[in-house]
């Protein structure tokens, strides 16, 4: 009886080792961006000539897609997940409008000009995949029509004092707004409820960075976002800009960020090292899940055998209990 159950629990032992064995394991360490999506930004130099580019989110280097023609920079951009279409707004000649970019040439398209009572410019954009456009208008949750560019002010207000900047998360579908707080030295996080149009505080998810300086303060000093990005990990990109455009990536778990380097293109920026900003970023491209190397249908066979071993360690179990039980009947006998 105890070799016979001393073999059960040897195969279901092995079964969880096993098992335990095909979980995937924890990305550690500085976020990246996933396989399978694109990192870009428009950017430019102090004659305001904006550029499209696609970033190397490990160095910040820009590599110049195409010339953004057609008005002045523009404000945060969106991506549509329904579609893939890209949305921004951006001034021309005096006049905001609502316009998508082909991420392949840099060529701005307009939709229509942007209107809306109380949701005037489109700024911090974002789109959920349900297709649904929000944005941020100084504090002011505002829907907006992706056909008419039609803006509509949700509820009174965020409820925040101050700038605020706001993103689309894909991967818990939710809209975050964010805000610099300089007593805490944090980009404090609030939940954006979306028929209600409040801000709500979520701590757990404010941001924080050592070891940074801007602009000769030392610590994280995120006075002049100009952009905000989720990636399809949840894994929150903005970029810090004044004469500079410095890339950084939060790790949204644990509001840990880490400053990547300047986006920078030495053929567009002609006066100094510095002189290029970043008004824009966007992430396009689906997540390509990690490829393990492990044969599916050899998982399958495995799972097959291991149904098997545990049929039968079942079994094994069976049989001590029936030769127990006819032991004890013919000691009573």
């Amino acid at each position: 009886m105890k070799k016979n159950l001393a073999f059960a629990t040897v195969v279901l032992t092995g079964i969880a080792l096993f098992t335990a064995g095909l979980a995937p394991a924890q990305a550690t360490g500085v976020p990246t961006l996933p396989d399978g999506q694109t990192f870009f930004a428009v950017s430019g130099d102090s004659a305001r000539r904006p550029q499209l580019t696609s970033v190397d989110t490990t160095t910040g280097n820009a590599t110049l897609v195409g010339n953004a023609s057609g008005g002045d920079f523009p404000t945060n951009a969106a991506v549509n997940p329904v579609d893939g279409t890209v949305y921004m707004g951006y001034d021309q000649a005096g006049t905001w409008n609502l316009a998508t970019v082909d991420p392949a040439t840099g060529v701005y398209t307009v939709v229509a000009p942007s209107t809306g009572a109380g949701c005037p410019v489109i700024v911090s954009l974002g789109i959920s995949k349900q297709g649904n456009a929000f944005f941020d208008y100084l504090g002011q949750l505002c829907s907006l029509n992706l056909t008419s560019a039609v803006g509509t002010a949700v509820g009174s207000g965020l409820g925040l004092t101050g700038v605020s900047y706001m993103a689309y998360s894909p991967v818990d579908d939710k809209f975050y707004a964010f805000q610099w707080n300089s007593g805490t030295r944090r980009l404090l996080a609030y939940t954006v409820n979306t028929l209600t149009g409040v801000a709500t505080a979520d701590p757990a998810h404010n941001i924080s960075m050592a070891d940074y300086s801007y602009n000769g303060s030392t610590g994280l000093n995120l006075d002049s976002i100009q952009g905000l990005t989720f990636d399809g990990n949840g894994n929150l990109w903005f970029v810090n800009s004044a004469y500079k455009s410095d890339l950084i990536v939060a790790d949204f778990s644990t509001g840990a960020a880490t400053f990547i380097g300047e986006i920078t293109n030495s053929t567009i920026k002609p006066v100094s090292p510095h002189d290029f900003y970043t008004t824009a970023i966007f992430i396009t491209g689906t997540p390509t899940l990690p490829d393990t190397g492990a044969n599916t249908s050899m998982i399958g066979g495995v799972a097959a055998i291991g149904a098997g071993l545990l049929a039968a360690g079942g079994l094994a179990v069976i049989v001590v209990r029936r030769r127990t039980a006819t032991a004890k009947r013919r000691a009573v006998i």
